[in-house]
């Protein structure tokens, strides 16, 4: 049997483990029971014992790559955990603030509407003719319809301390009023004058 290579570090596993099968025939069929010992028709430069210590070192580096494959596994899950809240956080945050632009609009929508009835009403006050117009004076009594046309209001516009006049008067009086007189010498008796009043004349409109 021609002599086989020693199993060296960096070979491939497949390589590895058929050399060593091949090994673990041999030394069954030469009837030996110890790992380090050598089978007389063995090649001398076979070691069982390193190939088996070779074979442990690459299965722990083959556990420490699957060890850290499952971090990065459960890291990457947890990064997508992450990102799910993140994108459902953003979800109730946009609901949110579509909602209070909605609310907004419609409340700029009924303001709006507000103004425009207002303006409505307002346009159509001012397209109305003018009806009449009271005025109160000082003393809380309402003065005669101002569009009237016969009627004279006071000429300091019925302010405080003037009454207004009563609609009907009665007409002009003349009163008699005595009053001293110089008498001169040789005259014995007295005289007397009179002051005619005039009232004003009786208002003919509506008070």
């Amino acid at each position: 049997m021609a002599p086989r290579r020693r199993i060296q570090d960096g070979d491939p596993p497949q390589d590895a483990v058929e050399e060593l099968q091949l090994v673990n025939v041999e030394f069954d069929q030469a009837g030996g029971n110890n790992v380090g010992a050598q089978a007389p028709n063995m090649a001398p430069n076979v070691d069982l014992g390193e190939a088996v210590v070779s074979l442990r070192q690459m299965m722990e580096e083959n556990r420490k790559a699957t060890e850290e494959n499952r971090q990065m596994m459960v890291e990457s899950r947890r990064l997508i955990e992450e990102a799910r809240a993140m994108a459902h956080q953003l979800n109730c945050q946009v609901d949110c603030l579509n909602s209070c632009v909605d609310r907004r609009l419609a409340q700029l929508f009924e303001l709006v509407n507000k103004n425009t009835n207002d303006l409505g009403e307002l346009r159509q006050l001012l397209n109305k003719p003018v009806l009449q117009t009271r005025a109160l004076s000082s003393d809380g009594r309402d003065f005669p319809n101002l569009e009237s046309e016969n009627v004279n209001l006071p000429s300091n516009g019925g302010g405080r301390g003037e009454q207004p006049r009563p609609v009907n008067s009665t007409p002009p009086v003349t009163t008699t009023v005595p009053t001293p007189q110089r008498v001169n010498v040789g005259e014995s008796h007295a005289t007397s004058s009179k002051i005619h009043v005039e009232q004003p004349p009786p208002r003919q409109g509506v008070a």
